[in-house]
């Protein structure tokens, strides 16, 4: 081989790796040969290490290997190989480096500095508080950082030397043995030890970049753990479990849930832990050892690999652009509670929420996913919106006008802050546009009359047009027995004239019930009820169901009309077998009940059913059939609040459907009030009628239940 060529010694050491394969207790390292023997006793081991010997020499004479005498040092209890002492209790610094570093001379300039802390971070396995000892000396190296010698220098100095001459003995790596890794991470630096029973096998330790610096510190702990791993790669490669152990309670949390649930900035850590270790347990307990991190300009191979795996820009996962991010920083900074919540994740959390500031303590049970970047607070992936930018994100976030939930959706994606789900409720409550295009109501719980005990005693009455032609019908709430006229005219008078012919036949009723018609509001009309001694009663508005019974009557008499018309038959024969028929859930018939007989029609009956006989128990009939009616109508009913006289309202709209502002002036009846719209005095069903929500997120009126 030519004399001085760059790659000699990396020739040479293939080449003697070559001659030295296979063979059971050698190991060589450059020109250095060591052979060594196990045993549990002295003389055992020295057996097996002369065995060992035997066999190098065998195959240093195969392979024309020849050895200096002059350098050979048999069956020693330690050794100096390669910058270590090797013992029969463990490794320990070679004491000629040792003394080499404790004569160094005062350092006179920063390259001097350099040189010293090369030679003590040569020793860094050793030397579990290195970096934080050597802090004051690393300033002095810093590119722009001034010479000046000072007392805490010396002080320094001081220290690293006595901490170099009382470096502990490291326990020999037993591949049998379980192994534990702790990691810790300071505001400057990463530290690890490998352990075995209890015993260091190894530090490390590295200093944060000033980007690593600026993490929260739930990452700077979780950095610690990734680089533990990969620097004791070669220790916990393979095996089928390794025990992780941190002072950070935190990342036991983390590591609990799914990667997928943990921040962003996180993920990719914990992916490449995963990618390290087959299984690690991760448990929280106090690190005794505390392994700070050493001079930075020498490990820049482990930095960078670190560097490149916990690198995650936060504003490219949320979405936002530079001048986006400049605003949140800038209203961040603004805010004296994030701004302390931001401190507090830079600088690691207290150990009890009491020990956490007051202003903050929103943010405790969920501290594990806080992290920050660039002066923003991140929840996870989502950014912890500034109190002066809420206002401006809750118009964003409703600028289509969804409903709340997608408007809760949407905001869950991208922000949090405490509280945002009740305030964009609120919001999305009181915005004006949408109460306006609201759609209708959901229907209230069935509420029935209360159940007659007389027949004829309450009706109901309708006007309703069939072919052209105006009928009245006037229906018992007792008996279901309903009587139709036909009017020759939309007047109250021709009305009048058609209730007075009815109750001639029947009787007059105790109660009227009707719609709002003019027919029914009618002065006429009110002289009539006035005079015949009835009480008259109106419904609400433009909402049928109010007078339920007789919008069935009505039904029932346009679909009989309509057969009877296509079967060319007799619609009043047909009205008198419906009355004959016995009613669906009773007993007996409309005319039985009204009449306590049954009436003549051309179906033959026997003289007996003919005669009259007052039916029992049709109260109970009537209620047990609302009972099974109210069962089917009230699924997906709800009552809605009660309103109070002064409550400002938004009025459904008969034609436009729209929501118009009013203001309540009086419950004429249940469910049923008196309204001003613009104005005008309008007569509206609680259907139709829903609270005015303030700016603030005021509703006026509680929910009762009204059955």
């Amino acid at each position: 081989m030519p004399f001085g060529i760059s790659t000699a010694p990396e020739e040479y050491q293939r080449r003697i790796h070559e001659v030295v394969e296979g063979l059971d207790g050698v190991e060589v390292i450059a020109d250095d040969i060591l052979v060594y023997g196990r045993g549990n006793t002295r003389s055992e081991a020295a057996e097996d290490h002369d065995k060992n010997l035997r066999a190098l020499m065998r195959r240093a004479r195969e392979r024309n290997v020849k050895f200096n005498k002059d350098k050979l040092r048999l069956q020693l209890d330690q050794v100096q190989y390669m910058g270590h002492l090797l013992t029969a209790s463990g490794v320990r610094p070679d004491p000629d480096k040792v003394r080499a570093i404790e004569a160094m001379p005062k350092p006179c300039n920063p390259q001097q500095v350099r040189s010293l802390l090369g030679c003590v971070t040569y020793l860094a396995k050793f030397l579990p508080n290195l970096s934080q000892i050597s802090e004051p000396l690393r300033e002095l190296t810093r590119p722009g950082s001034p010479w000046r010698w000072l007392r805490e220098h010396d002080r320094a100095l001081h220290l690293v030397r006595k901490l170099v001459s009382s470096a502990p003995v490291l326990r020999y790596y037993d591949m049998k043995e379980p192994v534990c890794i702790q990691a810790d991470a300071s505001e400057s630096g990463l530290g690890a030890v490998l352990l075995q029973k209890g015993q260091p096998v190894a530090y490390a330790s590295r200093t944060l970049s000033q980007t690593e610096r600026a993490y929260a510190q739930i990452e700077k702990e979780l950095l610690a753990i990734v680089f533990a791993c990969e620097r004791f790669g070669q220790y916990v490669c393979g095996r089928e479990a390794v025990e992780v152990e941190t002072d950070h309670k935190p990342l036991e949390v983390i590591f609990k849930k799914s990667i997928l649930s943990s921040p962003k900035r996180l993920q990719r850590k914990e992916m490449h832990i995963a990618d390290l270790l087959s299984r690690a347990a991760v448990r929280t307990t106090e690190v005794e050892n505390e392994p700070d991190p050493c001079c930075l300009y020498l490990l820049k191979r482990e930095k960078d690999t670190i560097q490149a795996c916990a690198e995650v820009d936060m504003a490219y996962y949320t979405g936002i652009d530079t001048e986006q991010q400049a605003k949140f920083k800038q209203h961040t900074d603004q805010d004296q509670v994030l701004h302390l919540l931001r401190k507090v994740v830079r600088e690691g959390w207290p150990e009890t929420k009491q020990a956490t500031p007051r202003a903050i303590h929103e943010y405790w049970q969920f501290r594990e996913e806080l992290s920050t970047q660039k002066g923003i607070v991140y929840k996870a992936h989502k950014i912890v919106d500034p109190r002066s930018l809420r206002s401006e994100v809750l118009k964003d976030l409703h600028i289509s006008h969804p409903g709340i939930e997608a408007s809760l959706r949407k905001a869950r994606e991208a922000f949090y802050w405490p509280k945002m789900t009740e305030e964009i409720k609120a919001f999305v409550r009181a915005c004006k546009v949408c109460q306006q295009v609201a759609p209708a109501q959901r229907k209230e719980p069935l509420r029935s009359y209360d159940v007659p005990t007389l027949p004829w005693a309450q009706i109901g009455v309708d006007i309703f047009d069939y072919r052209g032609k105006q009928y009245l019908v006037a229906v018992d709430f007792y008996s279901d027995y309903f009587d139709i006229h036909e009017l020759k005219s939309l007047t109250a008078g021709a009305v009048v004239l058609a209730c007075k012919k009815t109750f001639s036949h029947f009787g007059i009723p105790v109660t009227i019930i009707s719609d709002n018609g003019p027919q029914f509001t009618s002065t006429t009309f009110a002289a009539f009820a006035r005079k015949w001694g009835f009480r008259h009663v109106t419904t609400s508005p433009h909402y049928s169901q109010s007078n339920g019974k007789t919008e069935s009557a009505v039904k029932i008499a346009k679909l009989l009309m309509k057969k009877v018309e296509q079967d060319a038959g007799d619609f009043w024969l047909a009205l008198l077998e419906w009355r004959n028929t016995p009613t669906a859930l009773m007993s007996t018939t409309p005319a039985q009940r009204l009449m306590s007989r049954r009436t003549r029609g051309i179906i033959p009956l026997s003289p007996q059913k003919l005669e009259p006989n007052a039916p029992t128990g049709v109260s109970m009939e009537i209620r047990a059939k609302r009972k099974a009616q109210e069962k089917f109508y009230n699924r997906g009913a709800k009552n809605l609040p009660q309103l109070a006289p002064g409550d400002r309202v938004r009025v459904q709209a008969t034609k436009t459907r729209e929501w118009e502002s009013g203001i309540v002036l009086k419950e004429v009846a249940p469910r049923s009030y008196l309204v001003r719209v613009r104005d005008v005095l309008l007569r509206r069903n609680r259907r139709f009628i829903r609270p005015a929500i303030t700016a603030n997120g005021e509703v006026k009126g509680q929910a009762v239940s009204r059955s």
